[in-house]
């Protein structure tokens, strides 16, 4: 059974594991601990048996598929029994008399195309043997002793490989047929084991999960590790409990379904001189022997615990080992590692492993100085009697690569900062200055560039705007990815490990400056022109303040062109942020008017508990306009104080009004711009002024048609659709209309500029007088600002005189975000909403 096993293990070994290079099916997904051993094993005799069957399929179709198979075995073994079934000649078992173990390895090749030629290449400790079947004959070469033999056809391979040393060879099935036979005779014993899965384990092609079978019985021990990925089966170990056998069998490549060029199924024979096969054997066996004289180590195993290390980090050498006379612990390990067609340096290698399987583990730290790129690995190991094993390599066995850098601090980190700030960036390790300066920009959100200067300190890079960066604005720092370090490994941004270059290892930080505490005074409803008589509202806003308390300010104005009408006091308790109890809020000082001097003192002993913060209106001034000219209206005696008793410095900024006598245009003074205006005008034949609207040096319809239209008048007098020299002769003759004139109907026209940034304009028609508010609404459908225009009349409000003003703001006086909004007209009866685009 032990032999059999044995045979049976390297048999489905080779084939199973063969499965994914065909591609028949795909391998079944990652499993965990949870799940059974034998759910593996039945993965893999799948795989195996449909590799079989599509074999079997090409072959049945008329096909010669060709198979390639490569393994390295290597073992210690107990020669006790081998020796006296073998056909050792007398004189070598003399040799070999009191050896009892062996320690070989052997590297086997195995490639044959249905249903000829068959090469089985054979190198090991022991030298190197072919065989090559092909229609005619069996040859057997050494190319060591360059000596070969030819066998007749009739003796088939299983002849000559029982004639080798240590049988046991010729128990290999040579047929799919064989086999088969040998699969069905022993998936029983293999289901009746014991088993047991011993977890996940590092393998040179990736984790493998390993799993043990056991037979009491016959005392052996046989882990199969099986890739994680793709289920391949990556090595066998097998251990014999009663004598101490090890067999490791580890699987380079294995392509069953495959093309193989008939160059490579040929032996030559031409420097090589002719034995009978006997006398080969003999000599086969003497060099056998001499080998097991010498018994040297045998390297078994040879990887890294990673593909690829990081300089400054450490990378894991495995290493494992037999010896068929000393204990694998006494073994001296040689284990080394070179950059790819370097020198050999030695690791420091500690002994991990248990009899009867020796391990090493040997440490590498690439250091900074270390080249990058491709590293080999190199493993011999000594025994007591100073013999060595053969060197095991393993090319191109793992990557150093440079760390990237990385950024690792940055600041200021507040969530606001000053407008004089520096941007420092603190990387890692050193960098290639100038790389990161080209790689760095500062941009506001609106696009404008941000220039400034670099200075370094160490690590770190100070970017020092040139001139004060802008109040309550945001701004992007990037790096690109193309910044390097002094070793020229790029940035690795996004800090994945590796530098990917840009824009996957872009950079980019975000920052906000401080918003400067303004008080202003705002039209609350934009007039303009300003017309002698009317009433404007202004607005005493105060932005960015944090924790006001109390405040007093006088507003000064000139008594002759404008009086206070009323002043509206604002309500602190349900200023936003509104914290859940508001406490005492809203205590006001008496409002003191004095229109002969052109002053209103306002003052607030306590806004509310806590004070207030962020932006807001304090009170609305309504002045009405009783002179015209030219004015302000300016803050004297300013006294701002926060909760803490710190007094409060904001920038202060009036407001200037022109108010004029009469409407701008109205030539003849009756209230009105309109076509008389400009008859007037002509008839005067004054100065052409401010009436030669387009520049030209002529006052005609085209000036008038301009006029009009700043004006938001209709410049179709008689309603024909054309602005000609009829409107002048319509309003001359008196008449009411032409018979193709439209009535105006109600209309929400188009804002302008849309989008807009900071300001827009939001044109209408009226049929009919009426009050006339306009509602301004966020995507959410919340109401954020009500422009309430008054009473007007009928006609064409289109002009930025006088359609409706917005500035941006919220009913609390904030710059509203960058969106989508949406804007709606009621008159009466009629309403409608159109959207505008904000865009900062």
């Amino acid at each position: 059974m032990k032999a059999k096993l044995l045979v049976f293990l390297v048999c489905f070994t080779l084939l199973s594991a063969g499965i994914s290079h065909s591609q028949l099916i795909s391998p079944p997904p990652t499993i965990d601990s949870s799940h059974i051993p034998m759910e593996i094993l039945a993965g893999l005799i799948g795989k195996y048996l449909a590799l079989i069957e599509q074999y079997e399929m090409m072959v049945d179709n008329g096909e010669t598929p060709s198979s390639v198979i490569k393994v390295r075995i290597a073992a210690k073994l107990d020669i006790s029994n081998v020796k006296e079934s073998s056909n050792i000649s007398s004189d070598i078992d003399l040799l070999i008399s009191g050896i009892s173990k062996v320690a070989f390895w052997l590297n086997g090749s195995i490639s044959f195309r249905f249903p000829y030629p068959f090469l089985v290449d054979l190198s090991s400790s022991f030298g190197n043997v072919k065989f090559l079947k092909d229609k005619d004959k069996l040859i057997v070469s050494s190319s060591d002793e360059s000596i070969y033999a030819v066998l007749p056809v009739a003796d088939s391979v299983k002849s000559a490989l029982e004639q080798l040393p240590f049988g046991g060879l010729d128990e290999l099935p040579l047929s799919i047929d064989e086999l088969k036979l040998l699969v069905d005779s022993l998936l029983v014993g293999i289901a009746d084991l014991d088993n047991q899965y011993e977890g996940i384990k590092p393998t040179p092609r990736g984790p493998a999960h390993v799993i043990k079978l056991e037979s009491v019985e016959s005392g052996w021990i046989v882990n199969l590790w099986v890739l994680d990925k793709t289920w391949d089966l990556y090595k066998v170990d097998i251990y014999d409990t009663e004598d101490g056998s090890v067999t490791v069998m580890t699987f380079d490549q294995i392509d069953l379904i495959t093309d193989i060029p008939d160059a490579e199924f040929s032996i030559d024979t031409s420097s090589m001189a002719e034995l009978p096969y006997q006398n080969l054997i003999d000599i086969l066996s003497l060099k056998l022997a001499t080998s097991v004289i010498i018994g040297s180590p045998v390297v078994t195993d040879l990887y890294p615990s990673a593909s690829k290390v990081n300089k400054g980090e450490e990378i894991e050498i495995i290493s494992n080992a037999l010896d068929a006379e000393d204990e694998e612990s006494d073994l001296i390990p040689l284990i080394q590692c070179r950059p790819t067609n370097g020198s050999w340096t030695n690791l420091p290698a500690e002994y991990v492993g248990d009899s009867p399987l020796g391990s090493w583990k040997a440490v590498f730290i690439p250091k900074a100085s270390d080249p990058i790129g491709d590293y080999d690995l190199r493993a011999i190991y000594i025994d007591k009697a100073g013999n060595k094993s053969e060197p095991f390599e393993f090319i191109k066995a793992f990557k150093v690569v440079a760390i990237p850098p990385k950024v690792i601090g940055f600041s200021p980190e507040v969530d606001q900062i000053s407008v004089t700030s520096s941007i420092n960036i603190t990387f890692d390790q050193d960098m290639d200055k100038m790389s990161v300066e080209k790689a760095f920009s500062a941009i506001y959100t609106n696009g404008e560039v941000i220039s400034g200067v670099f200075n370094w300190i160490d690590k770190t890079m100070i970017f020092t705007p040139t001139k004060p960066l802008r109040y309550n604005s945001t701004f992007n720092v990037k790096i690109f990815g193309t910044a390097k370090s002094i070793g020229g490994v790029g940035l690795d941004g996004n800090k994945n490990g590796v530098a990917d270059g840009s824009p996957k290892d872009d950079l980019s930080l975000r920052f906000k400056t401080e918003g400067v505490l303004i008080v202003s005074i705002v039209q609350k409803i934009r007039r303009d022109p300003v017309i002698k008589g009317d009433l404007i509202d202004l607005d005493i806003n105060i932005e960015n303040v944090t924790g006001l308390s109390q405040f007093s300010f006088d507003l000064t104005f000139d008594p002759s062109i404008l009086k206070v009408s009323k002043i509206e006091r604002a309500s602190f308790a349900d200023w936003r942020p509104r914290p859940k109890d508001v406490g005492e809020a809203d205590i006001w000082l008496p409002i003191i008017i004095d229109n002969d001097k052109g002053i209103a003192k306002i003052s607030v002993n306590k806004t509310r508990s806590g004070g207030v913060s962020g932006a807001g209106t304090l009170a609305t001034v309504t002045f009405e306009a009783i002179g015209f000219g030219e004015t302000e209206i300016n803050f004297d005696n300013p006294l701002f104080v926060s909760v803490s008793g710190e007094a409060l410095n904001p920038i202060l900024q009036g407001a200037k009004l022109k108010v004029y006598e009469f409407l701008l245009y109205d030539a003849n003074k009756d209230g009105v711009v309109d076509i008389l205006d400009i008859v007037t005008m002509l008839k005067g034949k004054k100065d052409m002024g401010i009436w030669d609207k387009n520049g030209d040096g002529v006052i005609d319809i085209s000036d008038f048609i301009a006029i009009q239209a700043d004006n938001g008048v209709d410049a179709d007098a008689n309603g024909d659709g054309v602005v000609d020299i009829l409107d002048i002769v319509y309003v001359l003759g008196g008449a009411k209309g032409s018979p193709s004139a439209q009535p105006l109907a109600n209309e929400l026209g188009d804002s302008y500029p849309n989008p807009m940034n900071p300001e827009a304009w939001i044109p209408f028609k009226l049929a009919e007088s009426g009050d006339v508010v306009i509602s301004i609404y966020n995507v959410k459908g919340q109401l954020i600002r009500t422009l309430d225009l008054g009473y007007r009349n009928p006609g064409v409000y289109t002009s930025k005189y006088n359609s409706a003003y917005w500035d941006g703001r919220n009913e609390n006086g904030e710059q509203v975000s960058s969106g989508l909004y949406f804007y709606n007209i009621k008159v009466g009866n009629f309403t409608a909403t159109k959207k505008m685009i904000v865009a900062r």
